[in-house]
């Protein structure tokens, strides 16, 4: 793509104008023009009021490392949350580490560890399938 091409998309798309109509105009591959926006702030899709303004990725990339709040240098792609892998290992293993989580199974009422995973309901595969399916786990299936 061309400087000329890349200047006459941001122009374009700063009219309101979609994908599909930039890319015939200019005679090139939609998904082109589609994968310049993205990378570029160009918004994903058509604006409201015809006029599209750039997506600000500031406010959704973190400034600090989360382990030891050192400010952290962002790239234009995957943003960052640790300053290297010291931190980040630090940071998970202490996660690791912390007290378990408690819940009440919602079949058997009995206390379970949720093992991290906050979203879990039951105890075990069998108060799952007894919820579920109304009967008893049987361990092996008969032939």
């Amino acid at each position: 793509m061309t400087l000329s091409q890349k200047k006459r998309i941001t122009e374009l798309r700063s009219n309101g104008d979609s994908y599909d109509k930039i890319s015939e105009i200019l005679n090139i591959s939609k998904n082109t023009v589609k994968s310049y926006c993205q990378r570029n702030g160009l918004g994903n899709n058509k604006p409201a009021q015809g006029k599209c303004t750039p997506v600000s990725k500031s406010t959704e990339r973190a400034t600090h490392c989360r382990q030891c709040n050192q400010p952290l240098s962002q790239a234009k792609f995957k943003p960052k949350i640790f300053c290297g892998s010291k931190c980040r290992y630090s940071w998970w293993n202490g996660k690791r580490n912390n007290p378990a989580h408690y819940a009440f199974c919602a079949n058997c009422n009995a206390k379970f560890n949720t093992r991290g995973k906050s979203t879990r309901k039951y105890c075990s595969h069998a108060c799952y399938v007894n919820v579920r399916f109304g009967g008893e786990v049987h361990d092996q299936i008969a032939i």
